[in-house]
């Protein structure tokens, strides 16, 4: 239900899990959350299933056994972020409330040796509708999880940093 592509009823195999109940009814549609996936049984929420974990680690440990009756409910998508410049992978992910940039950019896998990972900035939009800029050292995040620049991600932000050829370019 929810934000699938298809959603509906759909008859599946005894070994079916939400995985292939996604592929089955055509994955989640462009407004449809990948990270906080609800699977309902008896009308509780029995897990979240974050489909970031499968797609881009190849991940099957939140993979949950369904069992007739069980209903998979796709939410809205809550939480968008882009990651612009030199990563690996740029584009726009889904982050859940209260992740920090470390925890997108590992489980997002978009850290290359190409980053120059000292000249990187978040630019964040302000309640007034304007942009303010955060620098942020991607290198000090990288050596130490707990340090000021692994700052918590907000809606809209985007995450923006130099490759090494750039900022040698500019010199």
């Amino acid at each position: 239900l929810g934000e699938a592509h298809s959603p509906g009823q759909y008859t599946m195999s005894g070994l079916s899990s939400v995985a292939n109940a996604l592929f089955v009814s055509g994955g989640v549609n462009e407004n449809g959350s990948l990270r906080t996936i609800q699977i309902k049984r008896n009308n509780k929420v029995i897990s979240t299933y974050d489909f970031y974990d499968f797609l881009l680690k190849g991940s099957t440990e939140s993979n949950v056994r369904l069992q007739d009756g069980d209903v998979i409910f796709v939410p809205f998508i809550e939480n968008k972020v882009s990651l612009g410049g030199a990563f690996k992978r740029p584009g726009n992910f889904e982050f859940i409330e209260g992740e920090k940039i470390l925890e997108l950019l590992q489980r997002t896998n978009c850290i290359n040796e190409y980053l120059f990972t000292e000249r990187s900035y978040v630019l964040r939009k302000m309640k007034d509708g304007s942009r303010k800029s955060i620098s942020v050292d991607l290198d000090s995040v990288l050596e130490n999880p707990e340090s000021n620049s692994n700052i918590t991600l907000k809606e809209y932000d985007i995450v923006k940093v130099m490759s090494i050829d750039d900022f040698h370019d500019s010199y």
